[in-house]
């Protein structure tokens, strides 16, 4: 099982809830990502076990993910 958190601010974005728990298969962020409806577009920062990750970083089982969305601002 991988589980894989968003930040509220991109709950509406997606209609997804704030933590979601998905079956564990071999993929990326990336794919696994897709798979979800989510917008790569949107998103910022991922961690896994709470360490940055690139989206085509590998998903292994019992992985806790964590998606920030882009953030703009100056």
């Amino acid at each position: 099982m991988v589980t894989v958190e968003f930040s509220s601010s991109m709950m509406a974005s997606f209609k997804l809830g704030t933590k979601v728990s998905v079956p564990f298969r071999n993929c990326t962020v990336r794919e696994l990502l897709t798979g979800l409806g989510v917008d790569l577009r949107e998103v910022g920062i991922v961690l896994i076990n709470q360490k940055n990750a690139a989206l085509d970083s590998e998903i292994k089982d019992n992985d806790s993910i964590y998606v920030l969305p882009m953030v703009c601002g100056g």
